[in-house]
């Protein structure tokens, strides 16, 4: 039976048995482990990839469990982060796949230590200067990697192949990021469940495509569910493109990010330490143990001040924002979207 798993794959001439040897001798990271990443975890899965890491700073929530595949209400009520529960749910649908959990947040300073070693990178980011990020590592390594969008009813999917003559990158296309709030998001829009499917869906169909020695398209797909209407934007390469031509990678150059982050869709505000920070989970653990409710859930300590330390859980109303604290010293501050507030309450439990 094991010998028949791909087999109506594999039926498909265009793909067939190179493409599905080369998927099995491929290794793919997945930024992002929401709502695009765990249909893209899922959909490689069951294809047949040999190796995906999996890179997602947050945990599970009740309200990724409309759209976000792969997690269940016991993730949620354990908090779980989301790059470790996913491993745990590919391990149930395909054995033979190494899948690789990394709780971490992409950044400048991390970027080449997350994605090095890859063979391709999937978009399951939503935030943009991630996505631009991307792009700069990608273009450095003349790397494949597919762009992915889900906001309300429309899905986006686009890819790129620094290492194609004529292939464009993402600054060819859009040289600089909108001006924040001008694009739709989740918290402004909402999305639908079958939306980021289907543009995972796209992204994957892409990946095959290049596997079987096709060539990245030069176009940008939309598709909106609602209206039924699509759409493809041609994708040139821009003479003078600073990143892929000019061979400047701004987005890696850690002075061009923000360390602190509103998070989309989740009420919270993620706060860096600055570089250097002297950090020991375990002395903070300690010391917040003495100023509200502590549970230490193995990859980060989630502390609650005021009046959840008399035994209310987080989700009880308290308006006292809970801090979820990673052993690196990420903190993601949740009951707030400012980001001064956020800062402040980072120096006072943390330290920085």
């Amino acid at each position: 039976m094991a010998d028949h798993r791909y087999q109506r794959q594999t039926l498909f001439d265009a793909f067939g048995e190179g493409g599905q040897e080369r998927l099995r001798a491929s290794s793919v990271a997945i930024v992002g482990a929401g709502a695009l990443g765990t249909h893209l975890a899922e959909q490689l899965a069951r294809a047949g990839v040999g190796r995906l890491r999996v890179i997602d700073r947050d945990v599970v929530e009740w309200s990724n469990l409309h759209r976000q595949s792969l997690f269940i209400e016991q993730d949620a009520r354990d908090k779980a982060p989301k790059a470790v529960a996913v491993r745990r749910h590919l391990a149930l649908i395909n054995t033979d796949v190494e899948v690789d959990a990394r709780v971490a947040d992409l950044t400048p300073r991390n970027a080449h230590e997350l994605l090095s070693g890859v063979d391709a990178i999937l978009d399951g980011t939503d935030n943009v200067e991630t996505r631009y990020l991307l792009n700069d590592f990608a273009t450095m390594h003349a790397l494949p990697w597919i762009y992915g969008g889900a906001v309300g009813a429309t899905a986006v999917a686009a890819g790129f192949a620094p290492s194609e003559d004529d292939g464009p990158c993402l600054r060819c296309v859009f040289p600089y990021p909108p001006p924040p709030g001008e694009l739709p998001t989740c918290d402004t829009t909402g999305v639908l469940p079958p939306t980021p499917a289907l543009a995972a869906s796209l992204q994957v169909a892409i990946f095959l495509r290049y596997l079987s020695d096709v060539a990245m398209p030069r176009q940008l797909t939309q598709i909106d569910l609602w209206t039924g209407r699509t759409a493809s934007v041609a994708m040139k390469k821009r003479a003078g493109c600073v990143c892929c031509e000019g061979r400047r990678f701004e987005y890696l150059d850690a002075r061009a990010s923000s360390w602190t982050t509103s998070l989309c869709g989740r009420n919270a505000v993620q706060v860096h330490p600055p570089e250097g920070f002297a950090f020991d989970l375990e002395s903070v653990k300690a010391r917040l143990a003495k100023a509200g409710r502590v549970v230490d859930r193995h990859f980060y300590v989630e502390f609650t001040e005021g009046a959840a330390a008399q035994g209310e859980s987080a989700d009880s109303g308290s308006d006292s924002p809970t801090l979820l604290i990673f052993r690196d010293g990420r903190t993601l501050i949740q009951g707030t979207t400012d980001e001064a507030r956020a800062r402040a309450l980072a120096a006072r439990w943390v330290g920085f």
